[in-house]
């Protein structure tokens, strides 16, 4: 385990595009990875910042080291039907376990309770064990949501069965 270090979360800005297209691409590998895919290129994340990120109702905190000006991380959250929902946070994979996400994650928190909000949904892919026990291990609960979908032709990774509901499922 890497030890703590101090970051300065703020606001992101135009001129943080390139980190964030760099944190964007990460954070969508990840999840291509655990649905079979390869990772995401850089100018598909350029395009799902500027399409589905920099809306009006959406809010971008990064995270830099405070020491290099290092920009490590991101969170996006973003008000939805009177509700906040954390939609992405992502910290480089070689900066994690020295308290960026932890960092982002509870200036969000701040934010949405300065709003008059009292919580943030978040969803995470079920099989992000590492996520899951981020969010658990910040007090977070698991509410009632459960997605599926069909599998992509071109998956090739293997299913684990899970019974659930009285349904066998796959995960």
């Amino acid at each position: 385990m890497e030890k703590a270090q101090a970051f300065v979360i703020r606001d992101y800005q135009t001129a943080d595009f390139a980190d964030l297209c760099r944190l964007v691409a990460e954070f969508y590998t990840v999840h291509h990875r655990l649905a079979g895919h390869g990772p995401m290129p850089g100018d598909e994340a350029a395009l799902v910042i500027q399409d589905d990120m920099l809306g009006p109702d959406s809010h971008i905190l990064v995270a830099e080291t405070s020491d290099t000006s290092e920009i490590v991380g991101f969170c996006r959250y973003e008000r939805h039907q009177g509700a906040f929902f954390g939609r992405e946070l992502c910290v480089l994979e070689t900066k994690r376990f020295r308290g960026a996400g932890t960092a982002l994650l509870r200036a969000v928190e701040k934010r949405i309770q300065d709003a008059g909000e009292p919580n943030l949904f978040i969803s995470v892919v079920a099989r992000n064990a590492q996520a899951l026990q981020f969010f658990a291990k910040r007090g977070y609960n698991i509410l009632n949501t459960v997605e599926v979908r069909t599998p992509f032709p071109e998956e090739r990774i293997v299913r684990k069965p899970i019974d659930m509901l009285g349904l066998r499922l796959r995960y």
